[in-house]
């Protein structure tokens, strides 16, 4: 499933429109950390910590000042690519790999973190791999988010909303139609990792849906966020399928489908708005939180 993802165009939609995750989201983290960790204070850093699944890095960084080093694991080289380039740490490194095979010691990291990723892993090699590289005291975290309401500011309207929301999910269904794991990997993502909860085999696990955020984005990055969610693989193959929920084709210079013209074009339709016009995003963020001690 991650070749879906693998390219320098999915890279690059990830590192230009991903929304970052609020400062909320790793304070809880750390926080729950420590409450693992006895010997932990205020002011003490952690040993290491690996992002798995890290993509461009939208949550990779803001760890930083509680972790002596930090590495990033991606299966793709184009997202590892990226993640370097706009590194400013220097304890922090990008390795590409995958999560079912991790290149770290026995008993050596303290917090194994997922944004937005775990739902591609084989889970129960995944879950086998954390064990493995856990400290007796280390913690997974899994997190990603929703996007429950989209709309221009100052015009909020339900069916509108819903609407514009409904076409990354159109998308999805169809980029992974006829595939059971794509099928899974929607309902997980949709149903907030409920399955992916209780598969967690660690003594203590817990959940948060107390973070929420509004991000205020341009038409372009609208449109640009819901372009970044498809990996455009087999859609190529669904030109019929594109054209019946975006109406007759728009073709690119070479004459082929573009997908995010099409995708402005219907948001546009949608608000009758120009490409002016603020938008904003509410998020609705869960986190999963998990250790391999009980305290």
């Amino acid at each position: 499933m991650d070749e879906l993802y693998k390219g320098r165009d999915i890279a690059d939609l990830y590192q230009k429109y991903r929304p970052t995750y609020p400062d909320k989201v790793m304070e809880n983290i750390i926080k729950y950390l420590r409450s693992h960790r006895p010997d932990s204070d205020l002011s003490s850093t952690f040993d290491l910590m690996v992002d798995v699944g890290c993509g461009s890095a939208q949550s990779t960084n803001m760890f930083a000042p509680y972790f002596k080093n930090i590495v990033g694991v991606d299966a793709s080289e184009d997202q590892i690519e990226f993640a370097r380039k706009q590194n400013k740490f220097n304890h922090i490194k990008y390795l590409v790999g995958k999560a079912e095979s991790l290149p770290f010691d026995d008993n050596s990291v303290d917090l194994v973190t997922c944004g937005a990723s775990v739902h591609w892993f084989d889970l129960k090699e995944f879950f086998d791999e954390v064990s493995r590289i856990l400290k007796p005291n280390g913690c997974l975290t899994l997190f990603t988010y929703n996007c429950t309401k989209l709309y221009p500011l100052y015009a909020y309207d339900e069916a509108s909303s819903k609407a514009t929301t409904d076409i990354t999910w159109l998308l999805c269904e169809l980029e992974l139609r006829g595939n059971p794991r794509g099928e899974w990997i929607l309902k997980e993502c949709w149903n907030g990792y409920k399955d992916i909860f209780k598969q967690i085999p660690f003594p203590s696990k817990q959940r948060e849906e107390t973070v929420s955020v509004l991000h205020s984005m341009s038409f372009e990055e609208i449109c640009g966020l819901i372009h970044s969610a498809i990996g455009h693989r087999n859609l190529i193959k669904r030109r019929k399928e594109l054209e019946k929920i975006f109406g007759n084709g728009v073709p690119n210079d070479q004459g082929e489908f573009d997908l995010l013209k099409a995708i402005e074009r219907k948001v546009k339709n949608i608000w009758n708005q120009d490409k002016q016009t603020k938008f904003c995003m509410e998020l609705e963020i869960f986190l999963i939180m998990a250790s391999m001690s009980s305290l």
